[in-house]
């Protein structure tokens, strides 16, 4: 990464301050800023079919990072768990122009992102091919 993508990521990021139970994030608002965990622990909360999952985060963890790239909505709603929760927030336009100028760094991040949805996929149960036939017997069907 180029010492001034570094630079340019300093003067671009501004640093947001949260008290245990603030929203920093909510389902369905536009993803306009990465947001990296610098200080105290967020949890965020998913919805999974008809359940709520809450997974805490801590300091050193991005925060909507695929939303941010896909210029979509966030889907998960981010709420400080530490008295003092500091994240710090670089705007999308911002973080865009850097990808856009720096090449080894949209490499770096394009990594990132890839070692995370490999964990992900990794963490998930794949049935076989015939689950459904196999299920339907042990209903009895």
């Amino acid at each position: 990464m180029q010492s001034e993508t570094l630079i340019a990521l300093a003067d671009r990021a501004e640093v947001h301050a949260y008290h245990r139970g603030e929203m920093i994030t909510e389902a369905g608002d536009t993803c306009r800023e990465l947001l990296l965990l610098i200080e105290g622990d967020a949890n965020i909360h998913y919805q999974t079919g008809s359940e709520v999952q809450i997974e805490q985060l801590h300091p050193g963890q991005t925060l909507d990072e695929l939303e941010v790239l896909a210029h979509s909505n966030s889907e998960n709603t981010i709420v400080a768990d530490g008295e003092n929760t500091r994240i710090l927030a670089i705007s999308v336009d911002a973080f865009d122009d850097l990808l856009d100028h720096d090449p080894d760094f949209a490499r770096r991040v394009l990594e990132l992102e890839s070692r995370q949805l490999q964990r992900f996929m990794g963490s998930m149960t794949i049935f076989p091919q015939n689950y459904a036939p196999r299920a339907a017997y042990l209903r009895g069907g």
